[in-house]
């Protein structure tokens, strides 16, 4: 069955130009990139409207692959960020192993990241993107982020912009910033007990619409060393996954308020167990774990320590990097080379009140971390009784439930900072895993009658049958390609032939050079000139400008014809193997090494160089 309703659909074209063209269409209508799935048909027919909806099916990007220049992120978060829609990626007619490590590498080159998952909405999130990867067809999250971002639409242009605001302290430091939206329903059976721990009356649900709601930021960047040794900031690639204040996400709710019911013994009883109750479910413990899946990550800085429960504080996470230094640091602005010249702090706003949890902090190896938020007062059912014992016409339902803070039972969001190294030289990818879960405990609690010939009483006790606790997890992925040109630490720049009013360099998925018209969101255009003065490709950082073959980008070495030199108070740019300014031809553009004087009238060796913002936001609208 296909969805019958109106929408813009782009039949097959070449690989990534087919994205750019429907990024950049600027439609409010439906777009369709590649035939719709079965699945994806379904999950999208439910919606009440597909207004600013483009639909992705990752096979296009199997098909005449590597034929086109790969399009920018920076084209991605302008239609999602600036103008509020959402990219809908199906990865589910993708079954084949091989061809599905293709489309996420695709997606890596997008996004700078890629999910193992069927499904990957990506919407907006204070000035960043949201990525949701779904579990399955049915899954609550996309329904959630879906209506999340429908309610923005009507409330004016002023909401939208807000989207494309990051954070103005972030806003210098190369890096690529977004959020991971962590959604799982916790299903009726997962929170299904006995409604009598005594006698056999059946089962009953102890929560209400209960959920694992949470939104963690991520950053990907690079730290330079820079300092004396003892205060110098690390040399290392980081990888950076926060709960913090600045996101978090609606939290984990099991109930919104407690309930109880009650069991009375349906025979003659003198001595023995008069009467039970089941108090709705609470957390036993909330446990968050962030786990590296190869050694190329390990663990530099986690927050928090060890905490006792009813600690209440509110600290700054602070991460010093080494970043070169732009105009206002280098006065030579795009034109220096990659080089440490300042520490830049990055901090995370945490706050800790763990009430009724001590906080326990586990390191099992380099590679992994895990956070417990684990019930320290009141603990126990026992500990939860007012009375102790009574008369027997006291008897009845003795849980106190002011000792049961509601963060035992909703809207618990934990803070929480981990920070990972590579090394500078790393290669490759890393998975990483992150679990968010609840123990889900009932409460039990009992009456027994006591009698004796002389007369009775009762006695309240609480169990703790561990074999009716569950533990339910949100667990979600993402993998980091070391090769990323965000690692390099460097400000992006282009190169612009001066021959020309508006042409410059650009690559293309084959590696070759031509001139093209600027743009300034462009990774094809986007050069890292780095501490060897060598210009690598911000689209495929294993390759370099080289002045043995100006045709094509080669495999980066340390030959001096990839080593380039600006020349002092000057548009020239020198090759350091040939003693030769770089120059092209001012009618095709063609690039060679020219001697700084006597060159041909058709030839300029005017070369000048800006800031490209393929890791930025995109322009104010």
């Amino acid at each position: 069955m296909k969805n019958k309703k109106p929408r813009k659909f782009i039949t097959q074209a070449p690989t990534l130009s087919l994205l750019a063209l429907a990024l950049l269409a600027g439609s409010v209508q439906a777009e369709d990139i590649g035939e719709r799935t079965d699945q994806g048909t379904a999950m999208l027919a439910s919606l009440q409207s597909e207004q600013g909806l483009i639909y992705l099916n990752a096979d296009v990007w199997l098909k005449g692959q590597g034929a086109t220049p790969l399009m920018t992120r920076d084209q991605l978060r302008e239609r999602v960020l600036a103008r509020g829609e959402r990219l809908f990626i199906d990865f589910s007619a993708v079954t084949d192993k091989n061809e599905r490590q293709q489309a996420r590498k695709a997606m890596e080159l997008l996004a700078g990241i890629s999910f193992d998952a069927d499904w990957v909405l990506v919407s907006g999130y204070k000035g960043e993107l949201l990525f949701t990867p779904l579990g399955g067809v049915d899954d609550p999250a996309f329904y959630q982020v879906m209506e999340r971002v429908e309610s923005l639409e009507g409330q004016g242009k002023r909401h939208k912009r807000s989207l494309t605001q990051p954070l103005a302290a972030e806003a210098g430091l190369p890096h690529v910033a977004f959020y991971l939206n962590v959604n799982r329903k916790i299903s009726d059976a997962e929170c299904t007990f006995p409604r009598s721990r005594t006698w056999s009356r059946g089962d009953r649900l102890f929560c209400d619409s209960p959920n694992i709601s949470l939104v963690y930021r991520v950053n990907l960047e690079r730290s330079l060393q820079f300092g004396n040794t003892g205060s110098a900031t690390p040399d290392a690639k980081i990888v950076r996954i926060s709960l913090d204040e600045e996101s978090a996400g609606a939290g984990i709710q099991l109930n919104e308020d407690l309930s109880w019911s009650e069991n009375i013994a349906d025979y003659l009883l003198l001595d023995g167990w008069a009467r039970d109750y089941a108090t709705d479910a609470i957390a036993q413990d909330y446990r968050f774990s962030i786990e590296a899946s190869n050694t190329k990550a390990a663990v530099l800085k986690s927050l928090p320590t060890n905490l006792n429960s009813k600690y209440e504080h509110r600290e700054i996470s602070g991460f010093e990097v080494g970043v070169t230094g732009g105009v206002e640091v280098n006065k030579d602005g795009p034109k220096a080379k990659l080089e440490a010249s300042a520490k830049f702090s990055q901090q995370r706003q945490l706050a800790y009140n763990t009430q009724d949890y001590r906080v326990e902090r586990s390191a099992p190896s380099a590679q992994k971390v895990s956070f417990s938020w684990v019930r320290d007062q009141y603990a126990t059912a026992e500990s939860l009784l007012s009375s102790k014992t009574a008369t027997v016409w006291g008897m009845g339902y003795d849980v106190d439930h002011n000792r049961i803070q509601p963060l035992s039972y909703k809207g618990f969001v934990p803070n929480l900072d981990v920070i990972y190294k590579a090394a500078p030289d790393e290669t490759g990818s890393t998975e990483f895993k992150i679990d968010s879960s609840v123990n889900i405990r009932p409460i039990y609690t009992g009456i027994y009658k006591h009698y004796y010939v002389v007369g009775a009483h009762v006695s309240f006790q609480g169990f703790e049958d561990t074999d009716k606790r569950r533990r339910v997890t949100a667990s979600t992925s993402f993998k980091v390609d070391w090769n990323h040109p965000v690692f390099t630490g460097g400000r992006p720049v282009n190169l612009q032939l001066g021959g020309f009013d508006n042409r410059c360099l650009s690559a293309d998925a084959n590696h070759g050079l031509s001139a093209v018209t600027c743009d300034e969101t462009s990774a094809a255009q986007s050069f890292i000139y780095d501490q060897y003065g060598r210009y690598v490709s911000a689209q495929d950082t294993r390759r370099c400008l080289d002045g043995n073959n100006l045709g094509q980008l080669q495999s980066c070495s340390l030959s001096l014809g990839q080593r380039w030199e600006w020349k002092a108070d000057s548009d020239a740019l020198s090759n350091l193997s040939a003693h030769q300014l770089l120059g092209h031809d001012k009618q095709s553009g063609a690039l060679g090494l020219y001697d700084e004087n006597g060159n041909p009238q058709n030839v300029s060796v005017r070369t000048l160089t800006s800031y490209t913002r393929i890791f930025g936001p995109p322009a104010s609208h």
